[in-house]
């Protein structure tokens, strides 16, 4: 039988990403809240690195750092197998297939350093390579006609963008807690849509 390497690369995205789910869950549980007066992860202000402190701002150990950290360095290995594996499949222009592994795989190893010291630039780089591959992706998901992953792509990218828009806008941040965790599962919904139908 022949071995099929993109489909066990599916296999091994949808396998890390439940794994990557569990950690995240542990770590948000786990989590003593930012501020004052509040018992856990506030889903409205808090950030996802916010589970990488040692300590939360008001001192009290975060015994959920382990957890995030895993959590985002499988989560990273994850989309990795996915970014190696859809191109092949639904990218039909060789240069182009190529190109968006050679985009993506590098923005998503760069990514799971999100906890170090380099959280912006990290996610700055990992953000504009990601965009131009899911342009390359979203580009031969039009032209197949593959008409829910495009429009549900459509989304996620805008809202990528609009994220790394907030940070730069003046009040940005007032909503950037809750754009990031909308984008972050639209995204993980249209990798999700893609892989289980690649």
């Amino acid at each position: 039988m022949r071995l099929n390497i993109s489909k066990l690369l599916i296999l091994g995205f949808f396998a890390a990403l439940i794994v990557a789910v569990v950690l995240a869950t542990l770590a948000i549980i786990k989590y003593p809240g930012s501020t004052p007066g509040t018992v856990g992860f506030n889903f409205v202000s808090d950030y996802w690195c916010d589970l990488f402190k040692l300590q939360t701002p008001t001192g009290l150990s975060n015994p959920g750092m382990i957890f995030a950290k895993l959590a985002t360095i499988t989560a990273a290995f994850s989309f990795v197998c996915f970014w190696i594996a859809v191109p092949i499949q639904l990218i039909d222009n060789k240069r182009e297939k190529i190109i968006a592994q050679t985009l993506a795989v590098p923005a998503l190893i760069i990514g799971s350093f999100l906890f170090t010291g380099y959280h912006d630039k990290v996610i700055l780089i990992g953000s504009i390579l990601g965009f131009f591959a899911m342009l390359l992706l979203l580009k031969s998901l039009k032209e197949n006609e593959h008409h829910k992953p495009y429009y549900l792509g459509v989304l996620a990218i805008s809202l990528l963008v609009f994220c790394n828009a907030l940070v730069y806008a003046p009040g940005g941040f007032g909503i950037l807690a809750v754009t990031q965790k909308i984008s972050c599962v639209v995204m993980i919904l249209w990798m999700f849509l893609i892989a289980k139908n690649a």
